[in-house]
């Protein structure tokens, strides 16, 4: 027996329910056609005799109103006679869910259409679509720089590798998470509140981009080496020096530094121009490129495109540290000095 002051629980799901259709009637200025009032006093009944029947009843009738939403044909409620034989309860209950799944069926394509369901499921493939560009494109990074490890820095490679066994894996874990995992959730983000989605390309905007984010990286490279509270972020980047750097150290990073000293200018001058994805991803490689190449220690006795920061000066950075602070292209440093052509050693 229930004791004197409890909830009947029952009687509330009921009560929740009944209120329920009479707010969507009023709300919805027509019959609804999910259920009825007198259907709720009925279903009151044949709770006192079959609560589990009643509960799948209550669901059938949420997923009614479900794929109801928006169609405009009229239905009637159905309605559960009271009776006190079991059998028959079940009867009525399974016309009841034939009843409901030919309404679904009949209606589904229509209310996909104009339900939460469709704009849910259009999001999430949006999302995905986006995040899979952005992994191709970081993912396209993180190849290119294991290609050049073991190809044009092979012997660089083996002597991170044997001597330095630890500091090598440090690193890869921190490209993995920077290109695989950081990159392709903040391109998602750029591509759906950015990034305009025409097919034309624009020079301007593409270097104009490539601009910015020399300047913003510029800025915020010098800053991390000159102000001591910010050096915390840029510390495990100059662990790899002399010769400990091979290219896929470029992006060796902490987390922190990738967002705010790599991403971040280059999406704010996406958002300045209003670039498309095609200019957009042409930065992006072009400067990982580049990037790639000033961290090649076979290539710092290379002749170096004016103006241009040049493998030299960046791994000349790596070993002075107070110097030198511009990359991958732009050679800002030597801006109020006039264009310099990197010399060979």
């Amino acid at each position: 027996m229930r004791k004197k002051g409890t909830i009947n629980c029952r009687k509330v799901i009921v009560l929740l329910f009944y209120v329920e259709g009479m707010v969507t009637n009023l709300s919805r200025k027509k019959d609804f056609c999910v259920i009825s009032p007198m259907e709720y006093v009925n279903n009151f009944y044949l709770l006192r005799y079959n609560w589990k029947s009643f509960v799948v009843l209550v669901l059938i009738s949420v997923f009614r109103f479900q794929f109801e939403i928006g169609h405009e044909t009229e239905c009637e409620a159905i309605y559960i006679p009271v009776v006190n034989n079991k059998v028959n309860i079940q009867d009525n209950l399974i016309n009841t869910f034939f009843y409901d799944m030919n309404y679904i069926t009949t209606n589904f394509t229509y209310s996909f259409h104009t339900s939460m369901f469709h704009s849910i499921f259009y999001s999430l493939f949006g999302y995905t679509w986006s995040y899979t560009k952005g992994l191709t494109i970081s993912g396209s990074v993180f190849t290119l720089s294991q290609h050049m490890d073991t190809t044009i820095s092979v012997n660089s490679l083996e002597n991170m590798q044997n001597n330095h066994p630890e500091l090598y894996a440090d690193g890869q874990d921190a490209i993995i998470t920077n290109l695989i995992v950081i990159s392709p959730i903040l391109y998602t983000f750029v591509d759906h509140f950015i990034l305009d989605h025409s097919t034309t390309f624009s020079w301007i905007k593409f270097s104009g981009l490539l601009l910015i984010q020399n300047i913003g990286y510029f800025f915020a490279h010098r800053e991390m080496h000159r102000n001591k509270s910010l050096y915390w972020m840029h510390h495990f980047h100059h662990l790899y020096e002399k010769d400990l750097i091979i290219p896929s150290i470029a992006n060796a990073v902490s987390a922190y530094e990738f967002v705010i000293a790599y991403a971040s200018p280059i999406v704010l001058g996406g958002f300045l121009l209003k670039v498309n994805e095609l200019e957009f991803a042409m930065a992006i490689e072009t400067i990982s490129i580049f990037n790639l190449l000033i961290h090649t220690r076979e290539l710092q006795n290379k002749q170096w495109i004016p103006g241009m920061v040049s493998p030299r000066k960046h791994i000349e950075h790596h070993r002075v540290r107070n110097n030198n602070y511009a990359a991958p292209l732009l050679d800002i440093d030597d801006i109020d000095n006039g264009w310099v052509l990197t010399e060979t050693k």
